[in-house]
């Protein structure tokens, strides 16, 4: 095993598990997943029960469009990193607060950026947007340039285009990710 995957690993399920930043969370963790020297990171909101289920972020048929848009860079999930912004899942509605979503950026997220190193981070869904720094101004299709995560694209997560029945909306992320790679 990659000693960088590992130390991943390790800082998943480790030190993940030990944390008390947001007391009623730390059930149900999905690791993050994916290539530690990838020029391309993707970052959900946080586990679903699909994700619990197969233990890795952006699963079941979000997951499956994921994976359709990186086969058209063409890329696979091995060749990317993918997190979720919450490690553990929060309560019944599925969602974290703004405080634990903003905790979690700073304590967990921060340090991914770091030891990653993306070239592109895509943030996907309106709670990873709510925790980044409020001078980034996050908005659908927004793309930025930032020391600590690279290139940033603000995207929809791929369960709104599937609700919505709009599969090639997400489709146009991988355009704007070509583009932004190939700078």
């Amino acid at each position: 095993m990659d000693s960088s995957r590992f130390m991943m690993d390790a800082l998943d399920y480790n030190e993940v598990s030990k944390c008390k930043l947001c007391p009623h969370l730390g059930l149900d963790h999905v690791p993050s997943e994916g290539a530690m020297d990838a020029d391309l990171m993707l970052v959900g909101n946080q586990p679903n029960l699909h994700e619990i289920k197969a233990k890795r972020p952006i699963a079941g048929k979000s997951g499956d469009l994921l994976s359709y848009m990186l086969a058209e860079l063409p890329l696979g999930r091995e060749d990317v990193y993918i997190a979720n912004l919450l490690k553990c899942r929060p309560g019944k509605d599925c969602r974290g607060t703004n405080e634990e979503n903003k905790t979690c950026f700073n304590a967990w997220l921060k340090e991914e950026f770091r030891l990653v190193k993306p070239k592109v981070t895509v943030f996907l869904g309106r709670d990873v947007w709510t925790a980044t720094p409020a001078k980034w101004k996050p908005k659908h299709g927004k793309v930025i340039k930032t020391n600590m995560a690279g290139t940033i694209i603000y995207w929809y997560h791929p369960s709104y285009y599937l609700q919505r029945g709009n599969v090639g909306g997400f489709m146009k992320l991988a355009g704007i990710i070509d583009r932004e790679l190939n700078k």
